[in-house]
């Protein structure tokens, strides 16, 4: 890059443009495969998932053709493992997560969502209004959907998302109807919006007290993980070292 920058020719510019792109590249996919090496072996710590009737029946909707397919709602508090539980609900590497956070009616891009990998979708911190907003979406007809509409659809696309489990995560997602609190951040939910959240939503939650994973089950002795599939040379300081990870409890 230093010598792009000593030459004079009129394309230096395009070429040291490149350069970077495949620099920034070559790091973005690095970091992929770390996250993803860390995340592999994480889940080598995880307590027994807590059973739970609403959510096996869920699940097992999806082995029969509908019309539509309803949402699965894990509420409750932060720290019990919803999340988690949500990712491990199918194959526990073959999960698309999209947080949901500061949108507000609007919803994050599923553009990257991959029918022939991703089997199931989590929308993380998700709000009753994103989805009253958004019905089409998290009805999962069998009609494709167009996405990031706008006058002139420059940017616009479609997924299909008939029969692909999509999961509700959120700390407070009331079905009831709501009076808005402005001084609380609470939005309205109108008593019509209300029936619909709780005619399309099946709602789980663990007891009182307990996490998604079952703490009584933890063994003593950390278990120790190393992100070694990462592609960074032993000269590099590299975050994906070795880590003593305990069981997870939540707690």
């Amino acid at each position: 890059m230093e010598d792009l920058l000593l030459v004079r020719d009129v394309g230096s510019q395009r070429v040291a443009e490149l350069v970077r792109w495949a620099e920034h590249a070559a790091a973005a996919e690095m970091w992929r495969r770390c996250a993803a090496s860390v995340h592999k072996q994480l889940l080598g710590t995880l307590l027994p998932a807590l059973p739970h009737a609403v959510v096996s029946e869920w699940v097992r909707e999806f082995t029969h053709p509908k019309w539509r397919y309803k949402l699965l709602l894990l509420s409750g508090p932060s720290r019990i493992g919803k999340s988690i539980r949500a990712k491990t609900l199918f194959h526990p590497e073959r999960y698309f997560l999209v947080n949901c956070q500061g949108l507000g009616t609007d919803l994050p891009s599923l553009r990257e969502f991959d029918r022939d990998f991703h089997q199931v979708i989590i929308w993380d911190e998700v709000s009753p209004q994103q989805v009253l907003a958004n019905k089409v979406v998290f009805q999962g007809r069998v009609d494709r959907v167009s996405m990031a509409q706008s006058r002139c659809n420059g940017f616009s696309y479609t997924v299909w998302l008939w029969q692909a489990p999509q999961v509700l995560c959120s700390n407070y997602f009331p079905l009831q109807e709501v009076a808005a609190d402005r001084e609380n951040g609470r939005e309205c939910i109108s008593a019509e919006g209300a029936d619909w959240l709780r005619a399309n939503i099946v709602e789980a939650a663990p007891p009182d007290g307990m996490t998604w994973y079952d703490a009584s089950e933890a063994e003593p002795p950390a278990k120790r993980v190393r992100a070694s599939s990462c592609s960074v040379s032993s000269a590099d300081a590299s975050p994906c070292h070795e880590l003593a990870l305990p069981l997870a409890s939540f707690e």
